[in-house]
């Protein structure tokens, strides 16, 4: 078992995509939301989806440990976000749209898109969540990559 998930990146457009990111551990939208969190801490690049995609990789990365439960898959199309099935948390779709100085978040899971009020919902109480204050995981994972991050905005 896992608490599986991927994570993509799509430009504003949904034309263009990253690598589908796969989480075999932490996957959830706790930890899922806390990695974007950081990766926003440490001044990543929003516009840049390849390099955005691989400083999500070396905070999953660097957090996770190890030589397992992180992977990359092939995402050409919308379409084939739709094939992709990590199962437990489904597939996350993160898009900077800077005009509103924020991220979208599209959400694929049990074969369906959730609906815009369900994501929000869904965030909202991900930030909310015991996970995020008890177990300090916005905190453990900058412990984990401050010093990866060095000259980053906020590492020190």
């Amino acid at each position: 078992m896992g608490n599986r998930a991927y994570v993509v990146f799509e430009n504003e457009k949904s034309t263009e995509f990253s690598p589908a990111i796969y989480l075999h551990w932490y996957g959830g939208p706790e930890s899922i939301y806390a990695f974007l969190k950081v990766a926003d801490q440490f001044g990543v690049r929003k516009d840049d989806l390849p390099y955005r995609a691989a400083r999500f990789c070396q905070l999953a990365a660097n957090f996770l440990g190890g030589t397992l439960s992180l992977g990359l898959q092939s995402v050409s199309t919308a379409k084939d976000i739709e094939v992709l099935d990590p199962g437990d948390n489904g597939t996350f779709v993160f898009a900077w749209i800077p005009k509103k100085n924020r991220w979208r978040c599209r959400h694929w899971k049990n074969g369906e898109w959730l609906t815009p009020k369900a994501v929000i919902q869904e965030r909202v109480a991900a930030m909310k969540s015991i996970y995020w204050e008890e177990n300090q995981i916005v905190e453990n994972i900058i412990k984990a990559n401050k010093g990866y991050f060095v000259g980053s905005k906020n590492t020190d």
